[in-house]
């Protein structure tokens, strides 16, 4: 076995040491070979389990490094190591040394391999070690940013490459390494905290990082590897974009931030949000963790960035104890900022909401602790923007926190308290309002607190309620009313106290809290309630005198500069206000009780102990009185409910108590001021007289009957004693207290002294007014109570006064009953108002106490005459007093409420009234029925008085007789024109009903029915000759006033209920004056009580309620208030809408179609407002139906309705978008609405004929767009085809007008193609296809390119086709994954779209093509490329050349890795295509050359001389020329790579120049002398005969200088003169001479064709000048040659200067200059003196002349030449003196030439011959 084993060992020695010899004698270019075949053989012998063969191995690898490191370009066999270490069967030896060679050998490879190789790289990467994981996951990520993957997740499966996608345990490896690279930062210093990361990870990472810069590169990589592949799951690359969003390189966070904008997150993922947890805490002390892989946490940027991760997941709100891990290291940790803690305290906020009971029940209060440690931590931070917002969270939090733990907070009032202070003590506006806003959020938490606590809380809120904080003062007032329930009476007084405040906030919130009202837990503020229960009087009163009473003791709390007047301890306003609660207190509490106030009272008044608390009212209201002022509103207010209070309680403690002070309140009636206080003062004095004693009351009256009399006295006191006496007089005889008779004639002539005579004008002074009031009043209320029997009816002192002294008496024997009431008669004409609604009242009041007056008639009269004023106040009351008159005590306005309150409810104890009253009340309604009614200025009148009759004496027989003539009355003047008329008649026609029995009201309801309905007369006639109602007032078609009556009569009989319409006309009202004092009367009360509601209307509510709910839109406002009206009594308005909801939505819809515009109207508009908040169970019936008759009515006929449609259409696009949101709605019902109404918007609204229709279809597909997120998938083709169509078809008209019309504007039409489509940029059109980009999948993307390709193909018009190019371009840049497998469709279909018309649609279509070539495949690529080229050689077409170019620019810029794989088929036409003689097609080759990065054109060359001798021998001749000129721009690049072609380029040309002139040939000479010009030594070389030698070059070039084209000839002769200067040494003069000498001379037969022609003038000049120019270069350097032909050169251009014009002087000039330059020494002595002054002389001319200065210069270059070549000679030394003094001249006459002439000088003087002469 041993010697088995050595035979073995020996052998594998033998072969490494034959490895061994083959590499030492390996060449340098054998070396790669070697290493290929024969190091996976030597590395599988590490295998053996021999030491001495393993050590041998290791001998033979250090020798392979020895010489294979060295050398970096030998490549190592790669894939065959990765084979050998993917094999199962390598051992650790091994696999360690194969990772070393893999490492070294991947870096070798070229790109493409580095890619194919690197994804196995992870293949099993969780079975390998760490340390080898840490090697091959950096290698992976070198090649990672050149990675493809395929589009396909199926795809990617199959393919080997990609298997460790397949393995989730390899992708988390793989994942993990990518967040530890993303986290990684270079640092200089090793001590530096490794954020996110461990020591170990940190220090792995820094390995592998030579430079920030590489790590820079390896993360865009990761996070560009993880944007374009499908490997990894939306949260796996969220968590890795979320790291990343935070680097300190604004290219990676820029990058991060858009990824995370194109995925979808799903923060719910339990996986997901341990790793965040994880990553924000770091494993720092962790016990099962080694410390050097213990993590630190993240940093605390990225904190901030993980929070808000947190802040948007349920799952982490309920990830106890991590969430309260995370709140209180953002916090309170040692890194913590004030932004971080700002975000903790947003995570706060959502974990109070969102966490479950249980983890808030546990966690909330420790986060609560955490909270006030901030709180109390705060206060020693100064204050700043960052504190200040940190504060701004907290307080918020804590009061969310209440809300989920109620039990916690109401137990403990510190919080509460502490937060109390904080608002008071806070300057901070905004910190005050989040103080304030976590205040208002606690409230509810406290509402079952125990009474303890309770008391606490209300402590506090009255502390606050008085705090100079206005924060303080309105969450005190807030509390009150959300805390407590309205029935509190400290909370209804805290309330009246802050009616006193001066900031209107909290002003407003104490008067909702002085108003029914009840809270709701879903509700944010209290609601009106008015079955609430109100505080109980007695409680309140209790209350009240409490709080006067501590601001008696502690004094009134000044706050918030209140300058309102104090009134004994309260502020005036809450005075007024606390009078006014208590008084309505004690009438609720009457009602609670169902008794009268007055017996509420006085049962009150029978209980010692309520009867205190009264007492205290009493004295409450006393103090209310203002001794300063009987006209200030306190006053006003305390003297009402005084009077009020003391009418219920005449026989108790109060009564003697206002008699004991009686000396006191009469005090205020002679005080200033107007008259309503005094009034109310002066009849408490009246209603109790019978408490005063006899004497006082005998002295009281004589006093105020003496103040009436007393003239010289102040008004006032006059004032407050007329008001006085008529109650104090009413008073005791209503009592039956005895008063002296004498008394009474007395008063009653005192006042009616006060009265004006009939004659007086009228005084408008409020003085005068106010005692005229008071004076008529008082005769009232004297007659009231008495038939003043005292004084005679006086028929004869009537007739005396009348007729001697205008009713003036000097005696109380002249006062008659008669003059009282004429003079009251007369002021009815009075201007005031006021005065004859008083003169009325005193009129019937004196006929209320006389019955049998003989004047009766007389005062009816002049009431009647009232009628004729359009006052309806003073109609109303005529209409009280004529009750009165006609029913005495038995009519209802009869009663006062202070001194009839007992009588009122006992009719027996009224004063009775005699039988004339039937006769009088039979007259009354004869005179109203037949002769008020029939006049046209009284009918206003009569009908009111009428009204008022039936409300007050309805029960009276000679009524009830009438009732059927006064309803017909009724129901004409519905059809009056004044609108108060109508309603009065309405209302009217509701009492007659109220007042019929059985019997009666069906015969009435008969009656009214068909009056209203058909007009019938019914015989009552209003007069002899007219009738009221026209025959066909019910068919106005426009809704005339009685329309809306005769929609009243449908609706109750459609619903079977003819009786509804008296409901109907009761609800109908709608004029402000049925809200006044006067018309708030005839309310009445319910026909049809709840009980018929629920019986007889329920069944028909269904029908009824849609009809009445459209009526109540009607375009008529009267019919629309009218019917909503009628509605909101009959039924709960907004639970109606939802119970008969469907109902209303069919009656709508029928109505939206129907013939009656008024119905169309009046549906959409009822439609705009039912639709609100509506849901989808609701609306779904309905909504396809909706759109499409919504689209009718918004191309109406009528204006009108158009509008309403337009509001409604906005509210159902409101809705929809609700609807087709999946945050708000249900996704299931989302896709159901979509599936309905995409299809309808696209194939229906978008093509509509009206224009606004279009555009809410537009709107609307745009807004769907954005909120239905990916539900939209299955609609995104359409939508997109669809879209593209419409934006052609929605264009302006006028847009297509101005196309044709460019020519007018002075502008191109491809500039207004583009501003075009630059409006079209900004279209709703583009934002939806942006939106819909979102949307394109695997799933719908096929279905989407076939729509682009076919629109593209057969779509109409520019914005379309241009539309269709831009949305494929951002598709391309948006969803790159997906448009492979479709490019090549793509590229064909643009392709074929090329040669549009249009430039604007070309570009476009090219620059997609850019964008959709990078997908395509090679093959596609160079197919496209090929039609490409072809379309630019279609050199008829400019425009196809731009577009060619335009495509080349983009597929450079999008593609340039694939363009670059084919440079060598696309330069050459690059370069050629730069020198297009288009001058836009060479500027976008230009771009395309210096985009491409070619650069040089060596590497390209041969390709390029091939395509250019293609393109010089086509048979057009643009192609030769445009060829020719590339061979100048490559010849004069003088590239050396060129001499490889040389003999064919210059052949070419040679070649292609003989022959006849073509346009364009000239570029063949600018050619071939750029190339003789850049390579003239080579062509001298190479060629010393045969065609391209530079003698034929000259022949062959003269030959071309003798063609008769001009433009030709000259450009022949410039291409000669290049050539002869490049060839210097060429000696060409004899034959050139004889070409040129003619020329020059201008000789006619040489200059060609067309000689003398004008035009051809300045050409000839310039030919002219070019041959004195090639002389000058065909002058040659050869001896004999310029010794046989200087003088003939020398004296033709001398001769020629001043012959010729100022061009040519200067070509000759510079002939002279080479002349002299080339000139043989030996020949130069030849020049004779005779030539050399001509010659001078004419430098000479030309130095002098004046014009050019140009010709200066270049005479002066000639001198210089002479100087040089002359130099020496006596010729020179004998003419110097004479230059130096004509250059001297020249250079003061032209200073430009000083520095030459200088320079000349010098030479001239400094000359070594000219030295040694002067020595």
């Amino acid at each position: 076995m041993a010697s088995t084993d050595e035979a073995e060992i020996n052998k594998d020695i033998q072969l490494l040491e034959q490895v061994l010899t083959r590499f030492a004698v390996s060449s340098e270019d054998q070396l790669e070979k070697q290493v290929k075949t024969l190091m996976i053989p030597v590395l599988t012998k590490l295998s053996s389990p021999h030491e001495v063969v393993r050590k041998k191995v290791i001998e033979v690898l250090g020798h392979i490094n020895k010489l294979v490191k060295p050398q970096p370009s030998i490549k190592l066999p790669v894939r065959e190591l990765l084979n050998l270490f993917l094999d199962g069967n390598a051992n650790g030896l091994v696999s360690n040394f194969v990772m070393v060679y893999l490492e070294m050998g991947f870096s070798r490879l070229d790109l493409k391999e580095r890619v194919d190789v690197a994804p196995l790289l992870l293949k099993n990467l969780s079975k390998r070690t760490q340390n080898q994981r840490e090697t091959l996951i950096p290698l992976f990520l070198s090649a990672i940013e050149h990675i493809s993957i395929p589009d396909k997740v199926e795809e990617m499966k199959l393919d080997p490459k990609f298997e460790f996608a397949s393995n989730p345990e390899d992708t988390e490896i793989l994942l993990k390494h990518f967040a530890d690279t993303l986290l990684a930062q270079v640092t200089s210093n090793s001590d530096d905290i490794t954020y996110g990361l461990s020591k170990k990870a940190a220090r792995t990472i820094a390995s592998k990082t030579p430079s920030k810069e590489y790590l820079l590169s390896r993360k865009i990589g990761i996070i560009n590897f993880l944007s374009k592949s499908n490997l990894f799951t939306e949260n796996e690359m969220g968590f890795l974009f979320i790291i990343g969003s935070c680097d300190p390189h604004h290219t990676v966070v820029q990058k991060c931030e858009d990824a995370l904008k194109r995925i979808k997150i799903d923060y719910e993922d339990k996986k997901l949000v341990s790793k965040i947890y994880s990553l924000f805490q770091g494993s720092v002390d962790a016990k099962d963790v080694p410390p050097e892989e213990q993590r630190q946490p993240a940093h605390p940027i990225l904190k901030g960035k993980l929070v808000n991760s947190l802040a948007r997941s349920v799952e982490a709100a309920n990830s106890f104890p991590s969430t309260i891990q995370v709140i209180f290291d953002c916090v309170y940790g040692k890194d913590t900022s004030v932004k971080l803690k700002s975000s903790a305290m947003t995570f706060i906020q959502w974990v109070f909401r969102q966490a479950n009971d249980k983890q808030i029940t546990a966690m909330g209060p420790v986060i609560l602790s955490g909270l006030l440690k901030l709180l109390q931590e705060m206060k020693s931070v100064p204050e700043s923007t960052d504190s200040n917002r940190l504060l701004s969270f907290t307080y918020p939090a804590i009061g969310l926190l209440s809300r989920r733990i109620p039990a916690f907070f109401s137990k403990d009032l510190s919080i509460l308290s502490l937060m109390f202070h904080n608002l008071s003590e806070t300057k901070n506006e905004g910190i005050q309002s989040s103080i304030q806003e976590g205040l208002t959020m606690m409230c509810p938490v406290f509402r079952g607190a125990s009474k303890e606590n309770m008391d606490l809380i209300l402590q506090l809120l009255e502390g606050n309620s008085a705090k100079d904080s206005v924060a303080s003062r309105y969450v005190s007032i807030y509390y009150s009313n959300r805390l407590l329930p309205f029935s509190s009476p400290f909370g209804r007084m805290n309330c009246l106290l802050s009616s006193e405040d001066s900031i209107p906030i909290i002003r407003d919130e104490a008067s909702k809290g002085l108003r029914p009202f009840s809270w709701r837990e879903q509700e944010k503020d209290i609601l009106p309630d008015p079955s609430v229960e109100w505080p109980d009087f007695l409680e309140m009163v209790k209350y009240v005198d409490t709080i006067v009473q501590k601001r008696r003791n502690k004094g009134v709390p000044v706050f918030a500069k209140n300058t309102w007047k104090l009134q004994g301890v309260l502020h005036v306003p809450c005075y007024e206000q606390t009078i006014k609660f208590l008084r309505n207190c004690l009438e609720i509490g009457a009602t609670k009780l169902e008794v009268k106030p007055w017996r509420y009272v006085r049962d009150l008044l029978g209980n010692e102990e309520s009867s205190l608390v009264l007492e205290n009212y009493v004295k409450f209201l006393d103090g209310a009185m203002d001794n300063s002022s009987v006209s200030s509103a306190l006053t006003h207010v305390a003297s009402e409910a005084i009077l009020e209070i003391l009418s219920h309680s005449l026989n108790s403690k109060i009564g003697e108590h206002y008699a004991k002070k009686n000396n006191w309140i009469s005090s205020f009636i002679y005080m200033n001021g107007g008259h309503e206080a005094r009034d109310n003062l002066a009849k408490i004095i009246g209603i109790n007289v019978k408490n005063l004693p006899k004497d006082e009351l005998n002295s009281f009256l004589d006093k105020i009957i003496t103040s009436i009399h007393e003239e010289n006295d102040n008004w006032e006191k006059q004032l407050g004693a007329a008001y006085a006496v008529g109650y104090v007089i009413a008073g005791c005889l209503k009592h039956n207290i005895s008063i002296d008779e004498d008394r009474i004639l007395t008063a009653l002539y005192n006042l009616y002294q006060l009265l004006p005579s009939p004659s007086t004008t009228s005084s408008n002074v409020e003085s005068h007014i106010s005692l005229l009031l008071a004076t008529v009043q008082s005769i009232g209320w004297i007659g009231r109570y008495s038939n003043l029997s005292l004084i005679p009816t006086g028929e004869e002192w009537e007739e005396k006064a009348r007729s001697t002294n205008n009713y003036k008496i000097s005696s109380r024997k002249e006062l008659t009953k008669r003059l009282i009431v004429y003079k009251l008669s007369k002021l009815l004409s009075h201007a005031d108002t006021r005065v004859i609604e008083r003169c009325a009242i005193a009129l019937g009041n004196l006929i209320l106490g006389d019955r049998e007056a003989d004047y009766k008639e007389e005062a009816l009269k002049s009431l009647y005459s009232t009628g004729n004023t359009k006052n309806y106040e003073i109609h109303f009351t005529v209409g009280e007093v004529l009750s009165i008159i006609g029913s005495g005590w038995r009519s209802k306005a009869a009663y006062d409420a202070q001194f009839e309150v007992e009588e009122y409810q006992n009719a027996d104890v009224l004063p009775k009234s005699s039988g004339e009253r039937s006769k009088t009340m039979e007259n009354l309604l004869k005179e109203i029925l037949s002769k008020q009614l029939s006049g046209d200025r009284t009918r206003s009148a009569a009908c009111i008085w009428l009204l008022s009759l039936v409300k007050f004496t309805g029960k009276e027989e000679e009524v009830k007789d009438q009732l059927q003539t006064i309803q017909t009355a009724f129901s004409y003047l519905l059809s009056d024109s004044d609108e108060i008329t109508q309603e009065a008649a309405s209302k009217g026609l509701v009492f007659v009903y109220e007042e019929g029995d059985a019997e009666m009201k069906e015969s009435l309801v008969k009656n009214l029915i068909e009056t209203l309905s058909t007009g019938k007369k019914s015989g009552f006639k209003l007069s002899a000759d007219s009738e009221i109602l026209p025959a066909n007032i019910t068919k106005t078609p426009e809704g005339g006033n009685v329309s809306t009556y005769s929609q009243l009569v449908a609706l109750a009989t459609e619903m079977g209920q003819p009786s509804l319409v008296y409901r109907f006309l009761e609800l109908s009202s709608q004029h402000t004056l049925w809200n006044s004092r006067k018309g708030a009367a005839f309310t009445v009360k319910s026909i049809l009580g709840p009980e018929f509601m629920e019986k007889q209307m329920a069944p028909v509510l269904p029908q009824l309620v849609p009809k009445l709910y459209r009526s109540s839109f009607d375009p008529n406002p009267k019919i629309a208030e009218s019917m909503k009206n009628i509605l909101k009594s009959m039924v709960d308005y907004k639970k109606a809408l939802t119970d008969f909801f469907p109902q209303i939505m069919k009656d709508l819809l029928d109505a939206m179609v129907t013939n009656l515009w008024r119905n169309r109207e009046s549906a959409c508009s009822a439609l705009t407002e039912v639709l609100q908040g509506r849901s989808y169970q609701e609306v779904q019936p309905f909504l396809g139906e909706l759109w499409y008759r919504g689209f009718r009515v918004i191309d109406d006929i009528k204006e009108s309705v158009r509008a309403v449609a337009k509001s409604f259409l906005k509210a159902l696009s409101a809705l929809t978008t609700r609807l087709t949101d999946p945050s708000l709605t249900n996704p299931i019902q989302v896709e159901k609405i979509l599936s309905e109404l995409l299809p309808f918007l696209l194939e229906k609204g978008l093509i509509s004929e009206s224009q606004d229709a279009r555009e809410i279809s537009l709107k609307q597909i745009l807004t769907t767009a954005k909120v239905a997120g990916h539900l939209l998938i299955p609609y995104v083709a359409n939508l997109v085809g669809v879209l593209l169509e419409g934006m052609t078809s929605l264009e302006p008209a006028a847009f297509n007008y101005l196309s044709f019309h460019t020519d007018k504007m002075d502008i191109s039409q491809e500039k207004f193609e583009e501003a075009r489509i630059s409006i079209s940029k900004h279209s709703p059109l583009n934002e939806t296809l942006d939106v819909c980009i979102k949307y394109v999948d695997e799933k719908n993307i096929g279905e989407v390119v076939s729509k682009i390709i076919e629109t593209i193909r057969s779509g109409v018009g520019l914005q379309t086709k241009v539309g269709a190019a831009r949305f494929l371009v951002s598709l391309a840049v948006q969803k790159q994954e997906l448009m492979s497998p479709y490019s090549g469709k793509i590229l064909n279909t643009l392709l074929g779209s090329m040669r549009e018309r249009s430039p604007v649609i070309r570009k476009s279509y090219a620059s997609a093509l850019g964008n959709v070539a990078k997908f395509a495949s090679q093959k596609s690529y160079k197919n496209l490329l090929d039609k490409l080229i072809a379309l630019y050689g279609d050199v008829e077409n400019d425009d196809l050349r731009v577009t060619a170019g335009v495509a080349f620019l983009e597929l450079i810029k999008r593609s340039n890795d694939q363009m670059r794989a084919n440079f060598k088929s696309v330069v050459p036409l690059f370069y050629f295509a730069k020198n297009d003689p288009i001058e836009e097609v060479k500027k976008i080759f230009g771009e395309v050359w210096d985009e491409s990065g070619v650069g040089g054109v060596s590497l390209y060359l041969p390709e390029i001389v091939e395509f250019l001798t293609t393109s010089l021998s086509s048979d057009s001749w643009n192609v030769k020329k445009q060829a020719a000129l590339t061979f100048k721009d490559l010849a004069d690049g003088s590239s050396r790579e060129m001499l490889k072609y040389l003999d064919k380029v210059l052949g070419m040309l040679v070649g292609a120049i003989p022959g006849r002139v073509w346009k364009g040939k000239d570029s063949l000479l600018s050619a071939l002398s750029s190339l003789s010009t850049s390579y003239s030594t080579e062509i001298t070389e190479r060629y010393k005969d045969g065609n391209c030698s530079p003698t034929s070059l000259v022949d062959t070039i003269i030959k071309e200088c003798k063609k008769n084209d001009k433009e030709y000839k000259r450009q022949a002769l410039i291409c000669l003169g290049n050539i002869l200067k490049a060839f210097p040494d060429l000696d060409q003069y004899e034959k050139t001479k004889e070409l040129l000498f003619p020329i020059a001379l201008g000789k006619e037969d040489s200059l060609g064709s067309d000689e003398g022609d004008s035009k051809d003038k300045p050409l000839n000049f310039l030919i002219r000048g070019q041959a004195f120019v090639d002389l000058g270069y065909a002058w040659a350097k050869d001896v004999e040659t310029q010794r046989q032909y200087y003088s003939e050169l020398l004296d033709l251009l001398v001769s020629n200067v001043s012959k010729n014009i100022w061009s040519i002087r200067l070509n000759i000039f510079s002939s002279l200059v080479l002349f002299f330059e080339k000139l043989n020494d030996d020949v130069s002595g030849k020049i004779d003196e005779s030539q050399a002054t001509g010659l001078l002389e004419t430098m000479y001319e030309g130095l002098g002349d004046t014009k050019y200065s140009m010709v200066r210069e270049g005479a002066l270059n000639v001198l210089d030449s002479f100087v040089v070549r002359m130099q020496g000679s006596a010729l020179l030394e004998s003419q110097s003196q004479n230059i130096l003094k004509k250059m001297s001249e020249a250079g003061n006459y032209d200073n430009t030439l000083q520095n030459k002439i200088h320079l000349i000088q010098q030479k001239i003087t400094e000359h070594p011959s000219k030295k040694r002469k002067n020595e």
